[in-house]
């Protein structure tokens, strides 16, 4: 068995959830013929043990899935409360994705951010890191507007 590994650029979705009382964000992606392929946990507190074992487990449901491991029954391993709801925070992340829940809560970023540099003549080092972000922006899949293009509305019209 060979693991399927998803494209270096990939669209993912992002959503927040709680579990146990704790908020997280997880991002999820897919491989071209629909399959959840990985998704990333992480908790409002970094650094902390709970943060973590979420991004720990995130990792292995992910290399799971990369295996051809069935998200239903990933699913249905993981420790689940008395009433049969998720007791931990990946399987809260894999019930969302498996439910199609998490296209109600996802907050998908703007794909265009605008960012104005005012810089004085002769400025190298401010060229530098403009370009550096340009850069940056572009490899993962935003656009830097220059001063003279319109703002746009995240809402669908210009501003």
């Amino acid at each position: 068995m060979t693991r399927q590994r998803l494209p270096d650029r990939r669209a993912s979705t992002i959503f927040g959830f709680e579990c146990n009382g704790l908020h997280y964000t997880a991002s999820a992606s897919w491989f071209d013929d629909g399959r959840l392929g990985e998704v990333f946990v992480g908790n409002h507190r970094a650094d902390s043990h709970a943060d973590a074992c979420a991004k720990d487990t995130a990792i292995l449901a992910s290399l799971a899935l990369q295996y051809s491991a069935p998200l239903d029954v990933l699913c249905r391993a993981l420790l689940r409360d008395s009433q049969g709801r998720p007791s931990t925070p990946i399987g809260c992340a894999l019930d969302q994705l498996a439910n199609g829940e998490s296209m109600f809560v996802t907050r998908r970023l703007p794909r265009v951010f605008v960012i104005k540099l005012q810089t004085a003549p002769g400025t190298d080092s401010i060229r530098a890191l403009r370009a550096l972000l340009k850069i940056l922006l572009r490899r993962f899949g935003l656009r830097c507007l220059s001063a003279r293009e319109e703002q746009p509305d995240l809402f669908g019209g210009t501003s």
